[in-house]
């Protein structure tokens, strides 16, 4: 809904803005995996939660500030276990109050789209630019080879 603000909230009875989110929105995640992450009884009981469960993925992915790729991965990770994880965060008292709402696991959604997609495409730029180097380092070695023959 949305809301108004200053002269006009005055008109329309005190009403303001919605206020925008804070930061990409990945704070949740990352305080879910932290929590199972932090003590190592906590991860094992989630792995073993998972294999009870019989999932496609058997751990969950960590995730590092220093390694954004790394963040995409784990982020499409939550998103595919996201019905277990909130299963074992209240069976554990530590629920998310995101994870019940379908407006924020839409934006995830689109978010996890948006990260594969730029780690794929990070991931052929590297490639890209290996194949490059090595085509013109061969092309170097040749054109050496070829001088030092036509000497």
């Amino acid at each position: 809904m949305f809301q108004f603000g200053g002269l006009l909230g005055a008109l329309f009875g005190g009403l303001s803005p919605p206020k925008p989110p804070r930061g990409d929105g990945t704070g949740p995640v990352i305080k879910a995996v932290n929590f199972i992450q932090a003590r190592r009884l906590n991860h094992l009981q989630f792995q073993k939660f998972l294999d009870h469960l019989d999932t496609e993925h058997q751990d969950l992915l960590y995730f590092s500030e220093m390694r954004w790729l790394r963040k995409g991965s784990m982020l499409r990770r939550f998103y595919e276990l996201r019905k277990e994880f909130t299963l074992f965060l209240k069976n554990n008292g530590q629920p998310v109050a995101e994870m019940e709402d379908e407006s924020w696991l839409c934006d995830l959604a689109f978010l996890v789209d948006i990260t594969t997609h730029m780690n794929d495409l990070n991931t052929m730029l590297q490639r890209q630019t290996q194949y490059e180097r090595t085509h013109k380092r061969l092309y170097e070695q040749v054109k050496t080879l070829a001088s030092s023959h036509a000497k």
